[in-house]
């Protein structure tokens, strides 16, 4: 197991330079501060030369909740994968020591790279996420990706939310079935994701010919074919949305235009802890992430040819678990008041 925080001091005041002396663009030299930061991972997983497997667990500081996420994939993998090489890559945000040491603390029964970003410019879900990517690309490894934020409770004698065989529920399309993105599915209340349901699934679906219903669900299945797409595409430049929560709206898009076999996988309910601060933050990111793929892959959908039927469902993995959603209460006024705002504020929009 590797632990390492990821500084990264600049002398103060100072600029980088790119090899040539030329004083870099801030696109450059964020990429030139992530570069210098992954030198120590990514050395880590030289010396550990191929797998087959990783399981990513982009975290900010969920201290409380990753000692349950490392149990559930050490034992989903235990159980799922026991012949095969695997190994838990873990990036935090740079405002996670205390994620960091608690998992120091944890005995670790699967091959473990723990780290942080220690650079403010590299502060969000998505940069932790492209983090993962780079190290299971080194590997050559198929991909699952976790949140830190899970949870789980047993009823019935079946564990509801997080459990071992989203594991294999994420990687089996891949392994025996050449996908190349599983995208995970939640039962979910109706009112549990009304961005998802009302503006996400009918965009992707109407412009993209994809029937993506739970883009927001945060649990991902990546083949090794696709890392080298999401790395290697110089199309797709890592903006600020897609540095942090607009990551999962421009996996989804680039898959589908580069011509990726997708499909989902049903995991039962998702129990987790949002922070309601970051509410509006999250919304705004992912919309506008999509909004600008939009934009950018124009030409992909419009020379697209429709669909017959126009809604072609995707390949679902994985039955109904028997936890039901938990109750939610909305009042429709405050809910307008809240959304329509974060829409309004979207560049280009006047409703």
């Amino acid at each position: 197991m590797v632990i390492y925080d990821g500084s990264l001091t600049p002398p103060a005041g100072s600029q980088s330079r790119t090899a040539w002396g030329k004083r870099a663009s801030p696109g450059e030299e964020i990429k030139e501060r992530f570069r210098a930061i992954m030198q120590e991972p990514l050395s880590q997983a030289a010396r550990i030369a191929e797998a087959d497997i990783v399981v990513g667990i982009p975290f900010y500081n969920e201290a409380d909740t990753i000692p349950t996420v490392l149990e559930m994939v050490e034992k989903g993998l235990e159980e799922f994968y026991a012949g095969q090489k695997c190994l838990i890559v873990m990036a935090g945000a740079p405002a996670g020591g205390e994620a960091l040491r608690v998992i120091n603390s944890l005995p670790s029964r699967i091959g473990r790279i723990a780290f942080l970003l220690g650079d403010e410019c590299l502060s969000g879900k998505g940069w932790s996420m492209r983090a993962i990517f780079e190290v299971a690309r080194s590997l050559g490894a198929d991909l699952a990706i976790v949140e830190a934020d899970l949870g789980s409770r047993h009823r019935d004698g079946e564990i509801g939310g997080l459990a071992p065989d989203w594991i294999r529920l994420l990687l089996e399309p891949i392994k025996s079935k050449e996908m190349d993105l599983v995208i995970s599915r939640f039962r979910r209340h109706y009112f549990e994701s009304p961005i998802s349901t009302l503006l996400l699934y009918p965009l992707l679906t109407t412009i993209y010919g994809c029937s993506i219903h739970d883009l927001i669900g945060g649990q991902w299945g990546i083949s090794h074919r696709l890392l080298r797409t999401y790395l290697q595409d110089a199309r797709y430049p890592w903006s600020d949305e897609i540095g942090e929560h607009g990551i999962d709206s421009w996996l989804a898009t680039m898959a589908i235009t580069s011509g990726a076999r997708i499909c989902q996988a049903k995991l039962g309910i998702k129990i987790h802890h949002p922070l309601a601060a970051k509410a509006e933050l999250v919304l705004r990111q992912k919309v506008k992430a999509l909004f600008d793929r939009i934009v950018a892959d124009q030409q992909w959908w419009g020379e697209r040819e429709p669909a017959l039927p126009l809604l072609q469902p995707l390949a679902t993995f994985g039955a109904e678990k028997a936890h039901q959603p938990d109750a939610v209460e909305i009042d429709p006024y405050i809910t307008c008041c809240w959304l329509m705002p974060s829409i309004r504020n979207l560049p280009g929009m006047t409703c």
